[in-house]
């Protein structure tokens, strides 16, 4: 079965078997090192799939990333679960 969650950026992702969720990454421009121009992190799920999420606001990417942290850690909750039981 397939789960899809609307991101707060808007983006759409599957959440089925996400087991990583990478840090926050900013790349600066080299002429101008004081701001970052684009932020990314990293989802790995199960099958060995990996994609890199790239944004333009920070705040989005921080949102984002949060979100689809409390994901994965609600998913291992519920698994442990189930194994316990």
């Amino acid at each position: 079965m397939n789960n899809f969650t609307k991101l707060p950026s808007g983006r759409i992702i599957q959440t089925d078997d996400i087991i990583f969720v990478g840090k926050v990454y900013e790349k600066y421009d080299n002429n101008e090192v004081s701001m970052p121009f684009e932020f990314s992190f990293k989802i790995t799920w199960a099958s060995g799939t990996c994609e890199t999420l790239y944004y333009n606001n920070k705040v989005a990417c921080m949102q984002d990333n949060a979100m689809i942290q409390n994901i994965l850690i609600q998913n291992k909750q519920e698994s442990s679960q189930m194994i316990c039981d």
